[in-house]
């Protein structure tokens, strides 16, 4: 049994020319007999660095938040770095699907959070194939208000009974379950995950680059390949590219065939800041 902790995401304004507003889903899949000893290590580590009993880190954190003002930058990333080598080190994989908002949906979703949703349990699923595993996720309590609220939890909870056009996700057991993230680390590491993630793939180049090094090493692969496994960024005939210069994938598989990347056709095709492309 493998537990998947799981966070959503969004980018309004990337700095990368020609990309759109960003939803993003993403989080951790972790073998149900490491679950207990990496959240020690990770509230060891916590109490390494004066977190007061309770308090929650975020890739972002507000004012409320106790790292808000006592983890400088430098800090803040080498924290954020040794949680993610505890995680690594726990035999857990990644999972990171990031949309851009201003684009056709991939599936027959109402919305792009709760297509980004379906495309990010689909490769949960596949990775607990690959496993030969089924599991149970688990997402933070959403602060969300009133209709919008009730209709993304309708998505997230809809998905596992039904599955999407792609795949029947007969590994995922139960439906996505719920709990305030401050119960749970390994909540907060899924929420690092897919914020520095989001904000790698939007062109955040001060304080994303060397966490999502860190994050890299995490993401599922199969064989060489992290693009449409670990990192799946829809749509593909706009970001495909990015895969290249992001993660360093030397080849994209669509339809069970490689193409060599960069590919010139597509956007992004000489620099990952380059929006030009043949299309």
């Amino acid at each position: 049994m493998d537990f998947v902790f799981a966070d959503d995401a969004q980018q309004k304004q990337p700095a990368r020319p020609g990309m759109g507003p960003l939803v993003a889903v993403g989080g951790i899949c972790i073998p149900g007999e490491a679950v207990s000893k990496l959240e020690g290590r990770i509230e060891a580590l916590c109490a390494d660095y004066g977190f007061p009993a309770g308090a929650e880190f975020n890739w972002s954190p507000g004012r409320h938040l106790w790292m808000n003002g006592n983890l400088g930058e430098e800090k803040r990333q080498r924290f954020f770095m040794q949680v993610l080598k505890l995680t690594q080190d726990s035999g857990a994989r990644a999972v990171v699907v990031i949309e851009d908002a201003s684009c056709p949906l991939a599936t027959d979703a109402t919305s792009p959070e709760i297509d980004v949703t379906r495309l990010f349990l689909d490769r949960v699923q596949k990775l607990l194939g690959r496993r030969k595993s089924d599991g149970i996720v688990i997402v933070p309590w959403p602060g969300r208000d009133g209709a919008a609220e009730d209709k993304f939890l309708a998505g997230c909870l809809e998905t596992p009974q039904s599955g999407t056009d792609y795949v029947k996700p007969d590994h995922i057991m139960l439906n996505v379950l719920f709990s305030p993230s401050r119960f749970i680390r390994l909540l907060q590491v899924a929420s690092v995950i897919t914020s520095c993630s989001i904000a790698a793939v939007s062109g955040e180049n001060q304080f994303s680059p060397p966490v999502f090094a860190s994050v890299k090493r995490l993401l599922a692969r199969q064989g060489e390949r992290i693009g449409g496994v670990g990192l799946k960024l829809h749509p593909y005939f706009m970001y495909a590219n990015l895969y290249h210069w992001l993660v360093g994938d030397s080849d994209f598989w669509k339809s069970g065939t490689s193409f060599p990347l960069p590919l010139a056709c597509y956007p992004y095709s000489s620099h990952s800041n380059t929006f030009s492309s043949w299309l």
